[in-house]
């Protein structure tokens, strides 16, 4: 099913739908743009909890997301006091790559808190030291101040 052929209210519906019984909540695409996420375990999934889905419609609206690559969302799209949340696949060194570019743009402020997740068994180190140092299955979380 290609969810660019639904209405915006279906395919909002199935994006909840697909929320709510995939694994962990895990929305996750191919290089295609096609939903590759697995099948949760649950056994009675609470897929439309209208007082949830009416808070975070309040919370987003004034929200703006951007689906780009991420040089051109951070040069584009951040301004002072944004929250940028990213995401980038483990392995591929995007991480620090990103922080660069942020820092190269002036959007991160000296002392400001960052908390990058990488894999964990990613090799690199911010260069600044590190208040936080965990690990959580395949994760690494790094908590450090920008210098």
């Amino acid at each position: 099913l290609d969810w660019k052929t639904l209405t915006p209210s279906a395919a909002a519906a199935r994006t909840i739908y697909l929320n709510k019984t995939c694994f962990n909540g895990l929305y996750r695409v191919n290089r295609k743009g096609q939903f590759n996420t697995p099948f949760g375990r649950y056994k009675n999934p609470n897929i439309c909890d209208i007082e949830t889905l009416r808070a975070a419609s309040l919370a987003l609206s004034k929200a703006t997301f951007t689906c780009s690559d991420y040089k051109h969302a951070l040069k584009q799209n951040v301004k002072e006091g944004d929250l940028v949340f990213l995401d980038p696949p483990y392995g591929q060194d995007l991480v620090p790559r990103a922080l660069a570019t942020l820092r190269d743009a002036g959007s991160i402020r000296h002392g400001a808190l960052i908390v990058a997740e990488t894999a964990r068994d990613e090799t690199w180190i911010p260069d600044q030291p590190l208040l936080a140092d965990r690990q959580h299955g395949a994760a690494r979380i790094l908590v450090f101040r920008a210098g």
